[in-house]
C-alpha cells in the first residue's frame, strides 16, 4: 500500500491527479424574471414588457433600455425572449412578436483539457407568452424523441452539444447547438415548429465576476451584436443587481435569427421566417473548474496516504 501511494507526488506534477469520477458535472439553469414584487425604484419591473416594439429598423433584443414597449404580456417579468419574424424580412433585429420565457435548462460539463468543457444540454422546458392568447412553449429534442420519429420535422435530436471556456484567457465564452421544438396553442399539433442545431452563442461567467473590477480584463459584447451600448455596463446595472444572492454562475446566450426546419399549417411562422433568442439564466450549482478537480483528487490520494502510513 505505501508502495502504492508513493507514487502520488510523481502522478501530481505530471498532472495525472485528475479523479474521472468526479469530473463531470450537470447544473439546472433558471431562466431570470423581474416581477413587481422585486422592483425597486432603482431596478424597476420588467412585467409588460418586451424588448421593442414590434419591427423595429433596430433593435437590442434586451429590456432595461429606452426602447422598450411597455404594456405587453410579460406577466413574470421575463428577461429572456424568442424573436418571430414572421415573414423572414425584418431584418437582423426585425420580429413581429416576442415570446417572454421562464422556465429551466439543463447543462452538463466535461472537462476537456485546460480550463475547457465539453458541453452537452440535457434538458430544455420554457414557456411562452408571445401575447394575453398566444402561447409559445419550448422543448429539447433528443434521440427518439417523437420529432425525430418521422422525417418531415427535419430534426434528429443529435449535437445539443457544445463548449465552453472557463477562464479570462478564453472570455468565460460558451456556445453550444440544440435541437428543440415550439409547442403553440394556436394549433392543433403538439409539434408546431422545429429547429435543428440551432447555434447559442455567449458567456458563461461567475457571479463574482460581475464587478467593474472583475470585468476590467474582459472584453463582453452582446452576442448577436445588435446592442450599441456598452454591453458590460449592461451586464453590472441591469442583470448583475437582479441575480438573486445565491447565484453562483450567470449564463448569457443568444441566437442571430434561423430558420425553422418544419412549421405546421395552423402556424403563421413558416419555413420562410426567422427566430432568434436571448436568454439570461442563472444557477445556484457549483461549477468545479478542471484544476480544482484534480486538486481534490490528488488531495484525497494524500490523505489516505497519511492515513495507511
Amino acid at each position: 500500500m505505501k508502495n502504492l501511494f508513493s507514487i502520488v507526488p510523481a502522478m501530481a506534477g505530471l498532472g495525472l491527479g485528475v479523479v474521472p469520477a468526479f469530473a463531470s458535472t450537470s447544473a439546472q439553469f433558471n431562466l431570470m424574471t423581474w416581477g413587481n414584487g422585486q422592483a425597486t425604484v432603482q431596478l424597476p419591473s420588467a412585467v409588460g414588457l418586451k424588448p421593442s416594439s414590434a419591427l423595429p429598423a433596430t433593435g437590442d433584443w434586451l429590456v432595461f433600455n429606452g426602447d422598450d414597449q411597455s404594456g405587453q404580456s410579460n406577466p413574470q417579468g421575463s428577461l429572456s425572449h424568442n424573436f418571430a419574424d414572421l415573414s423572414g424580412q425584418g431584418g437582423a433585429a426585425g420580429y413581429n412578436m416576442a415570446p417572454s420565457l421562464t422556465g429551466s435548462l439543463t447543462l452538463d460539463f466535461d472537462p476537456s483539457g485546460n480550463n475547457t468543457w465539453d458541453v452537452s444540454v440535457s434538458g430544455l422546458t420554457y414557456s411562452g407568452q408571445a401575447t394575453s392568447m398566444i402561447f409559445m412553449n419550448q422543448y429539447l429534442i433528443t434521440p427518439g424523441s417523437p420529432a425525430t420519429l418521422d422525417s418531415k420535422y427535419q430534426v434528429d435530436g443529435n449535437g445539443n452539444a457544445g463548449t465552453w471556456s472557463s477562464d479570462t484567457n478564453g472570455g468565460w465564452a460558451i456556445q453550444y447547438n440544440m435541437d428543440f421544438y415550439f409547442d403553440a396553442n394556436i394549433s392543433g399539433d403538439a409539434i408546431d415548429v422545429t429547429f435543428n442545431n440551432a447555434p447559442q452563442a455567449g458567456y458563461l461567467l461567475p457571479v463574482s465576476l460581475l464587478t467593474t473590477q472583475g470585468l476590467a480584463n474582459l472584453t463582453l459584447d452582446d452576442p448577436a451584436n445588435l446592442y450599441g451600448g456598452d454591453f458590460e455596463n449592461y451586464l453590472l446595472t441591469q442583470i448583475a443587481p437582479r441575480l438573486p444572492a445565491n447565484a453562483t454562475y450567470l449564463l448569457v446566450t443568444q441566437m442571430n435569427k434561423v430558420h425553422p426546419g418544419y412549421a405546421s399549417t395552423g402556424m403563421p411562422l413558416g419555413v420562410s421566417g426567422l427566430v432568434g433568442n436571448t436568454t439570461f439564466a442563472y444557477t445556484t450549482s457549483a461549477i468545479p473548474e478542471p484544476a480544482t478537480l484534480g486538486l481534490i483528487g490528488i488531495g484525497g490520494l494524500l490523505l489516505m496516504r497519511r492515513r495507511f502510513n
